[in-house]
């Protein structure tokens, strides 16, 4: 299991863990009679800690203080780019990605003009000897109108510098027939 996955699994029981030893604490210091009308109600005291575990993944692990403990970096957000590829190289192909984020999940679709991808499996992996973490996503593009593509798989892999990157640069291939491979730059849109 990766480091910053450990990290987010223990967060998340360490968050109902409390929770849960709190409920028990009040519980315990009631007579026999509303400790017993109490422990009825336990599912209703598992809730609060499932609402907060939810609220967590979905979007407490990106508060600054916490993401600095978990280092999962934040790449949630439109970014705007180009791509390369060995195809032609004298093009320079205007993209747009879409990255989805919570604690633990990640989607990446991508569109050009003749083209969009989205992401079958998406991972944040630490580089094995620069201290980074590596975006690898594979992808199926689809074609869109008369393009002249057929629809193929490809695997990216983009580099991710600090918690709160503004850039990914990387590569890419495919499995299209003749095979093409390429470069991709990127920068994070600033929402107002």
């Amino acid at each position: 299991m990766r480091t910053h996955t450990k990290k987010a699994l223990a967060a998340l029981l360490i968050v109902y863990g409390v929770t849960l030893l709190v409920w028990l604490f009040l519980l315990g210091s009631l007579d026999s009679q509303t400790f017993m009308v109490g422990l009825k109600s336990l599912s209703k005291a598992t809730l609060p800690p499932l609402l907060v575990a939810g609220l967590f993944h979905r979007w407490l692990w990106s508060w600054k203080p916490i993401q600095m403990w978990l280092k999962i970096p934040d790449l949630r957000g439109t970014w705007e780019g180009e791509l390369v590829s060995t195809y032609d190289t004298t093009k320079h192909i205007p993209v747009t990605f879409k990255i989805s984020q919570t604690m633990t999940s990640l989607y990446v679709t991508a569109k050009t003009d003749t083209s969009s991808s989205l992401s079958s499996c998406a991972h944040l992996l630490p580089h094995i000897e620069l201290p980074r973490y590596d975006l690898i996503f594979t992808y199926l593009n689809s074609p869109q109108g008369d393009s002249g593509l057929d629809m193929h798989w490809g695997t990216s892999i983009l580099a991710v510098e600090g918690l709160r990157p503004t850039t990914l640069e990387g590569s890419y291939f495919t499995n299209r027939k003749p095979q093409t491979q390429g470069s991709l730059t990127l920068k994070k849109n600033v929402e107002l």
